[in-house]
């Protein structure tokens, strides 16, 4: 009975403080890689794996769209078959889910009527959980973290968490990433 109940409750604390932990040095990596000011799409595949490791996820990429706002690359994707559209090139922002929200999730991508095509793709791979995550530059809209898994099963608050966290990390990236693209585009300008 009640010594049961102690051991349940260590137990659960101990795995929620190993959860914690894993989260908080996942992060410290992903950190280091924008101090160390390593390319955008290292970040990405930095992140991706940080997620990979603390997630059950099949399918997991890195969206950034231009300064524009007309076309997108996916820097980084774990789980795809090469089946993407724009995976190693830019494709027209039409492709991907509006980014007019800061997150969107559901546990089952078939029930959705207006999939995109990107997130079309995913379902006929078999992803039924989808999560994107808006990542922004300052006030604009700068890209997308795209998770999905084969089970419909729904997001918990604690991988909400860690999908947001690792988001707000490739936020800073990506601000990081286009002010060097500006300095250097100042910097020709003044040659």
């Amino acid at each position: 009975g009640a010594l049961e109940a102690e051991i349940e409750q260590k137990t659960n604390a101990q795995r929620i403080l190993k959860r914690y932990a894993d989260r908080l040095s996942s992060l410290n990596v992903i950190e280091r890689a924008i101090v160390n000011e390593v390319p955008i799409e290292q970040i990405a595949q930095c992140a991706i794996e940080q997620i990979e490791k603390l997630l059950d996820v099949d399918r997991v990429s890195v969206v950034q769209i231009d300064e524009n706002g007309e076309h997108a690359t996916i820097l980084y994707e774990l789980g795809s078959d090469g089946d993407s559209p724009g995976f190693a090139s830019a494709a027209p922002i039409s492709l991907f889910r509006s980014f007019d929200k800061e997150m969107f999730t559901t546990s089952d991508l078939s029930t959705q009527r207006n999939r995109s095509p990107i997130e079309d793709t995913w379902m006929k791979s078999g992803i039924r959980n989808y999560c994107q995550v808006t990542l922004t530059a300052g006030d604009k809209v700068a890209g997308a973290l795209n998770v999905g898994r084969e089970s419909c099963l729904e997001t918990s608050e604690d991988d909400i968490t860690t999908i947001n966290e690792n988001a707000d990390l490739l936020s800073i990236a990506l601000r990081q990433h286009r002010h060097k693209l500006d300095q250097t585009r100042q910097e020709q300008e003044l040659v």
